[in-house]
């Protein structure tokens, strides 16, 4: 008797297997903090500071109003100290942006370099191989999946410490 076709139904996602992957991100952060420790931790330094301005931004936003609420209510109108809190804000603005590019900087550096670091490793764990190896489809698959995944981890470290930083905003 033929045994029964599986169906075509697309994977479904097992929230518990899901989960269980987290435990494997620790590990991945190391390795890419290997790769270039500098960059690592300019990339998560950019990330904490950029999720603080929106605080900044608000606090030294509340002051201005308050500050225009003083004079307002003001005899004698003296606007510098309402000018230095406008050049802040201002100034908030540019480092925010500042910080988004060294964050899409550090990211795009420490992609290459981990896929650049992967890739060579994963050349070096071919060159021991026998040539019987290479030559079974299956395990050749393997082996070329392995090097498609490694330009797919990079967008895994953005996301994760994007998330991160998203909480922090929040919090």
């Amino acid at each position: 008797m033929p045994k029964p076709k599986k169906s075509l139904e697309p994977n479904k996602i097992n929230l518990k297997e899901s989960f269980a992957s987290l435990k494997f991100v620790p590990r991945f952060f190391k390795e890419i903090r290997k790769v270039n420790p500098l960059l690592f931790f300019a990339n998560i330094a950019s990330r904490i500071l950029s999720a603080v301005i929106p605080l900044a931004l608000l606090w030294v936003g509340k002051i201005i109003i308050d500050e225009v609420v003083v004079q307002i209510d003001a005899e004698v109108k003296d606007f510098s100290r309402l000018w230095i809190f406008v050049v802040a804000e201002l100034g908030l603005a540019v480092l925010s942006d500042l910080l988004s590019r060294a964050v899409s900087l550090t990211d795009a550096l420490l992609g290459d370099q981990y896929s650049i670091n992967t890739s060579v490793k994963i050349i070096e764990k071919t060159a021991e191989l026998n040539l019987d190896q290479l030559e079974d489809s299956e395990f050749y698959d393997k082996l070329e999946r392995a090097r498609r995944q490694t330009t797919g981890r990079v967008g895994l470290m953005s996301n994760i410490l994007t998330q991160g930083e998203d909480v922090i905003v929040i919090i």
